[in-house]
């Protein structure tokens, strides 16, 4: 090694140790504001539970998509707007959707009529064209998805293919999820996509944001060490923290915003002092519910 790079090295595992002590409190809380995040209703997925009535890749692909259209507005509308996606998508929604079953929703009669209360017929026909768009150009929505996600901007590239005109609801926050359920194949996984877990984590500037808050404020870290040192195996963990902790902001702004900011300006100002800022962070913790 060169001497700058020696140096580099040093600095580096300074850091580290700094982080460690100065964190310690921190990423206990997160992790488990991720977890009661993750295991309660406001984690979302039951709005894309729709596919699991169905048993084929295909069909439950195609219903994954078209559950982006769902509107969180608790368990009984949400029963309702799937029972009526059911209904269109009909017992095999693949079959349907490569017959073009889905192109009447389009016509001018029906472009402009409710379906799932507040979604037009027209959204649904949008959707589900751009996704024929894609089978076309890329021979499957599989293979599409396969090859797109290998792009660090995968996410971004995804949501702008299935079109402006589905006007899908927090689709920054319901497309990665959809996209998690697509590819993992453990817990609520269903495994119908190989997708690398590295690439679905949509990097917008709140996502960035919310790192560079809570980790070193340095670029002698890359964004995969900065989510390790932070606690979380994956960054669909990081995800899910990063929800959690937008989700908590709702309840508690005050307590967050003085939390993030006093984390932020005490790790951007270290000193040897960590023993005590690690005492006095702990005092000002969220409230995790």
């Amino acid at each position: 090694m060169s001497e700058k790079e020696m140096r580099l090295e040093i600095a580096r595992k300074t850091m580290r140790q700094y982080y460690e002590k100065f964190a310690i409190h921190h990423k206990i809380w997160i992790r488990k504001l991720m977890e009661n995040f993750v295991g309660r209703d406001g984690f979302n997925v039951h709005t894309m539970m729709l596919a699991d009535r169905y048993k084929t890749p295909e069909d439950q692909m195609i219903a994954l998509f078209a559950s982006l259209l769902v509107r969180d507005k608790g368990v009984n509308i949400i029963m309702q707007q799937t029972n009526k996606l059911y209904s269109i998508l009909t017992e095999h929604p693949y079959e349907w959707f490569n017959n073009f079953g889905y192109i009447p929703f389009g016509d001018a009669t029906m472009r402009d009529k409710l379906t799932l209360y507040s979604v037009r017929c027209g959204q649904i026909c949008d959707l589900l064209d751009s996704l024929m768009d894609i089978q076309k150009m890329a021979s499957s929505i599989q293979s599409y998805l396969q090859v797109v996600m290998k792009r660090a901007d995968g996410v971004e590239v995804v949501k702008h293919a299935i079109g402006e005109g589905a006007k899908i609801k927090d689709i920054d926050y319901v497309l990665p999820l959809m996209l998690i359920r697509m590819s993992h194949k453990k817990g609520l996984g269903l495994g119908i996509v190989d997708i690398d877990d590295s690439q679905l984590l949509p990097w917008n500037s709140d996502v960035r944001m919310f790192l560079n808050t809570f980790s070193m404020p340095t670029d002698k870290f890359s964004a995969d060490e900065k989510i390790e040192m932070m606690g979380f195996e994956s960054k669909s963990d990081f995800f899910y923290a990063y929800l959690a902790y937008k989700d908590l902001m709702t309840r508690y702004s005050t307590e967050c915003r003085r939390y993030a900011t006093t984390f932020r300006t005490r790790m951007t100002l270290r000193c040897d002092r960590e023993n005590m800022h690690t005492f006095d962070m702990k005092k000002i913790l969220p409230p995790l519910e």
